[in-house]
């Protein structure tokens, strides 16, 4: 089974249905629904995903998330991770920790 890290951006394209990229990523999480493809996703991409809807559409981030997180497996963030992302060469911090 293909194993996918998924973006938040990609995440941020399901859930508000960005019109440019909304299809790709319903085929994606599809595949992860049916079994076919295994999805990770930082919890820092929870957080980032909860302020974005929550601050900016005033959507009900909670419940869009609850749904959301059943088609995904959320990898840890821990210290380690924290720390191999501020010696990365990374410019986006955001990025490395993801």
């Amino acid at each position: 089974m293909e194993r996918v890290f998924v973006d938040t951006n990609i995440v941020l394209d399901l859930l508000e249905k960005r019109e440019e990229f909304y299809r790709e990523a319903q085929e994606l999480f599809t595949l992860g629904d049916q079994s076919k493809t295994k999805l990770f996703v930082s919890a820092l991409t929870l957080a980032n995903i909860h302020y974005l809807l929550f601050k900016h559409l005033k959507m009900n981030a909670r419940n869009a998330i609850s749904k959301f997180k059943v088609l995904v497996e959320v990898l840890p963030l821990d210290d380690k991770i924290l720390e191999l992302s501020l010696a990365s060469d990374f410019t986006d911090f955001e990025v490395a920790v993801q």
